[in-house]
Order: C-alpha cells, then structure tokens, then sequence
C-alpha cells in the first residue's frame, strides 16, 4: 500500500448514510497538483490535512483515483 499526505482542495460527492466520499487533494509534496481520493470517512472537509493509505485505480469513466482504506 501507499501514503501520502495532502490537504483536501475540495468535497466532490459526500453520502452522508455510508460516509463515502469523493475528494480532490493537494498532496504536500506536489502542491500545486490535484488528485482524486476516495475514502469512506465521516468528518472530511476543504482545507484539511490529512494522510492517506490505499493504492492506485482507474475508473472507467473518471480515471486515475486514489483509494484509501484509511486516513
């Protein structure tokens, strides 16, 4: 698994009955870059830093994600 460490650009897609969430982050080592994390988490809003564990997918029609099993 990776991590990485960003802080959270954007709330895309929030379901509050499961907490899955779709984000856009700043990871903090490339700032001025934007990924999209996907993550169940309850509490998640713009401006947070957070650290991510998960791996690499591609959706196929949003494209490259992050999904993390935990932050």
């Amino acid at each position: 698994m990776e991590k990485f460490k960003g802080i959270v650009h954007r709330v895309t897609y929030h379901n509050k009955e499961n907490g899955w969430t779709v984000i856009r982050v700043n990871p903090a080592d490339r700032p001025h870059e934007q990924i999209t994390v996907t993550v169940h988490q309850a509490n998640v809003f713009a401006g947070a830093t957070l650290e991510f564990e998960g791996e690499w997918t591609t959706h196929p029609k949003f494209g490259d994600q992050f999904k993390a099993h935990s932050t």
